[in-house]
């Protein structure tokens, strides 16, 4: 007879990957597709039901290619299809992950929960890539803060990112 404790936890509701991982979630493995996908293109649109793994399948691969992360890759993918043959592209991207979910989707506060979100997003983006980036961070954010709208943050946003190489697989268009 199997015990109840005998078997892991489905994930219901867990985006989080890295708390996926520290909390032994029942897992099936989609590593494998990350191969598929970088051969695919670079603009993807992916699109599945709701409660179909779409959060957690994006924070799989933030934890993939994030080079911030780099140093917790044996950590995230041990036992996994891409941890025995990862790709030339684990770990080298500066990664700004956007989850709309976390957006109110009351109407009366959509604008303003989305320009937060906004903020907030290239903020922690800022702050976690500062040492990589050669801004100033301290005036970043700051400008990015005083933004009125989420156009005016996304354009302060990319005005500090862009033609910088940052992402050692992108080749600058001419």
């Amino acid at each position: 007879m199997i015990a109840e404790n005998d078997f892991k936890p489905i994930p219901y509701g867990v985006a989080d990957f890295d708390k996926f991982r520290e909390s032994n979630y029942y897992y099936v493995d989609k590593t494998r597709y990350l191969v598929d996908l970088e051969k695919k293109g670079r603009y993807l649109f992916l699109i599945r039901p709701r409660r179909f793994g779409k959060s957690l399948f994006l924070g799989i691969m933030e934890a993939y290619y994030d080079i911030h992360l780099k140093d917790r890759f044996d950590d995230f993918f041990s036992g996994t299809d891409i941890h025995c043959s990862p790709t030339a592209e684990k770990n080298s991207y500066l990664v700004l992950m956007l989850n709309f979910s976390m957006v109110s989707p009351n109407m009366s506060e959509v604008e303003r929960s989305f320009l937060h979100y906004i903020k907030k997003s290239v903020s922690g983006f800022v702050r976690k890539y500062g040492s990589r980036l050669d801004i100033d961070v301290k005036e970043a954010r700051e400008e990015l803060k005083a933004g009125k709208s989420a156009s005016d943050v996304m354009i302060t946003f990319l005005d500090y990112v862009s033609g910088k190489n940052h992402w050692p697989n992108c080749k600058e268009s001419t």
